[in-house]
């Protein structure tokens, strides 16, 4: 079975409002295996930063960076899950605060791992069990 494919989002100037999660198989032959629109086009915008990463089940897990947004759509574009980081914070750099006057809830990039991938989390919990 092949591995989920990794994503990289595209976003930036002419993207406004959409998102694409090209996939990376093994051979590092770059593949276009989806497209997302989101029905608020003029805030789903990112001139950088941002993310997307297909997912085993074939839905995709999307980091809306600048508005501090992850959410989760199938193949179709519907919307399974969002969440909206609640804290807001400004940057301690004064070049970056120069740039970014106001308090962003911003997050550079989000993943999904399978228990899989982290099993020093759950080898404890099934001696606990016991």
């Amino acid at each position: 079975m092949p591995r989920p494919a990794a994503g990289v989002g595209q976003t930036g100037p002419g993207r406004r409002g959409r998102a694409s999660a090209p996939g990376v198989d093994d051979r590092l032959d770059v593949v276009r295996v989806g497209e997302y629109h989101d029905p608020a086009r003029e805030s789903f915008f990112a001139p950088f930063m941002g993310s997307a990463q297909r997912l085993a089940g074939g839905n995709t897990l999307v980091t809306d960076s600048p508005s501090g947004r992850l959410f989760e759509v199938t193949p179709d574009g519907y919307l399974c899950w969002e969440y909206v980081v609640p804290y807001f914070g400004a940057y301690q750099e004064s070049e970056v605060r120069g740039l970014f006057p106001s308090e962003p809830n911003a997050v550079f990039r989000a993943y999904r791992y399978t228990a899989e991938e982290l099993p020093w989390l759950t080898a404890g919990a099934s001696g606990a069990a016991r």
